[in-house]
């Protein structure tokens, strides 16, 4: 009986008849399948919810680009979206990934920026993020039509008609973007580069010029439009330093003028001016690069940075017409980085050498600077003296009256064209009369150890028994 029920004999013979697993497997089976159905659901449910939060992810961030709109980049953001495409872009010949964090590091020409995100560039943007590589006539098709709107564009330009221009330069250039998306490591990519980069700096979109740029000189290194791209670089960094001191107010955030980075205006010039003279250190504006940027640091208080651009350039161009202006702002800048007599004495001391420097090799220009270098050759001078002359000072108050001496002997004698020289004359009389060293302290305990005793030499050497010690 099963419950105080008897089963019919013939369904009590079936099942008495089954085999024990047959039982236990066709159980188990049914809990198997009601588990596996409930957790299907449940999987469902989660994978729903999680798309759910990743469609909200990518609104809120498609959102943000349209908003902001200037030189924010997205750290390798064409990589994750470059699996739409039909095969990963060969990165052969291509430098490693830059560092997006760093102030003035290299950036990838191929980033993307919130400006991407724009609505005259979105539909371009999504075109270049699916292209597919090695596509000749596609990009050939581009290439043309960005070619026939850039020419277009120029004549209005020639003709005083730069509002009616713009917007076509600006078609031209999303054109070329598509182009060299289409067929990368070539000729092709090479010639849109630089023809993207052209038609943004004539629709006043630096930001987009620059990055254009800057991705040609990247990826093509040895290319014949080198020089064009830096003269447009360099022109673009001095409109924006000129920007920046003129109106402070652009230093702040930037959503509106096209022509600025959204934020750091004044730093994104610095860093294309060190970009131009690392990209190419032997091009005709490397040198007017370093003087620019070592001039910009100085005019922003970073006296310390602004010297080693101004020695960078006297070391490395030899022949630039800078070398005056360089000597002349590097012992300014040196000047306002010394701290005191308390701190490190290296900025006057270079800075006295690069005086006698210019005194020797610019006799002319120095005749015209007379008075201001005689000015601060004096100033430099004495606080040299006055820098070892507080140090004698110091020994003498611990009553190193021997050291302090030297020290002063040494300013007497180093510095005889300045006044301090008088008091440290003075001082040599007045620490000779006294003990040379200080009282020792708890002597009883030092006269516990013996006095060291010289050893002899283990290895005598030449026929007279002479040793080297």
């Amino acid at each position: 009986m099963l419950n105080g029920i008897a089963p019919h004999p013939a369904l009590f013979r079936r099942w008495r008849t089954r085999e024990p697993r047959e039982i236990v497997d066709r159980h188990t089976n049914r809990k198997l399948n009601e588990t596996l159905t409930h957790t299907n659901v449940i999987i469902d449910m989660e994978v729903n919810r999680k798309n759910a939060a990743v469609a909200l992810r990518l609104t809120l961030i498609a959102g943000l680009a349209v908003i902001l709109s200037g030189c924010v980049t997205f750290r390798d953001a064409k990589e994750s979206l470059s699996q739409l495409t039909v095969r990963k872009r060969s990165q052969l010949g291509q430098k490693s990934d830059p560092d997006d964090f760093d102030a003035m590091g290299e950036r990838s020409g191929s980033r993307l920026i919130a400006r991407d995100f724009q609505p005259k560039n979105f539909m371009a943007t999504m075109r270049v993020i699916a292209a597919l590589d090695d596509d000749q006539a596609a990009a050939q098709k581009v290439f043309d039509e960005g070619r026939a709107l850039y020419d277009e564009a120029a004549d209005l330009h020639a003709a005083n008609q730069a509002d009616r221009a713009a917007p076509l330069f600006q078609r031209a250039a999303n054109r070329f973007r598509e182009a060299a998306a289409h067929l990368p490591n070539s000729a092709m990519e090479e010639d849109a580069l630089f023809m993207q980069g052209e038609a943004y700096f004539f629709a006043d979109e630096y930001v987009m010029a620059n990055r254009a740029y800057e991705g040609l000189i990247s990826k093509f290194s040895g290319t014949s439009y080198l020089d064009q791209s830096e003269a447009r670089r360099f022109s673009i960094a001095q409109y924006w330093l000129k920007t920046s001191e003129t109106k402070p107010s652009t230093n702040t955030i930037n959503l509106a003028n096209k022509m600025l980075p959204t934020t750091n205006l004044a730093g994104e010039a610095r860093r294309i001016l060190h970009r131009i003279r690392l990209d190419d250190p032997t091009g005709k504006l490397s040198d007017d690069a370093t003087m620019a940027l070592g001039s910009a640091f100085f005019r922003a208080g970073r006296y310390q940075e602004a010297a080693d651009a101004f020695d960078d350039l006297r070391k490395s161009y030899p022949g630039s017409p800078h070398q005056f202006n360089a000597h002349m702002f590097e012992l300014k800048a040196l000047l306002e980085t010394y701290a005191g007599p308390d701190y490190d004495g290296a900025p006057l001391e270079k800075a006295d050498k690069l005086l006698q420097a210019m005194v020797r090799l610019f006799p002319n220009e120095v005749e015209q600077q007379k008075e201001y270098l005689a000015s601060e050759g004096s100033r430099v001078r004495n606080m040299l003296a006055d820098r070892d002359y507080k140090v004698g000072q110091f020994y003498e108050s611990k009553g190193e009256n021997r050291a302090a001496g030297i020290y002063y002997a040494a300013v007497a004698d180093r510095f005889k064209d300045t006044n301090i020289a008088d008091d440290a004359q003075g001082r040599i009389a007045a620490v000779a009369e006294k003990e040379p060293f200080p009282e020792q302290q708890a002597g009883w305990f030092t006269d516990l150890f013996p006095e060291p005793k010289s050893t002899r030499p283990l290895i005598p050497s030449g026929s007279q028994g002479k040793v080297y010690r």
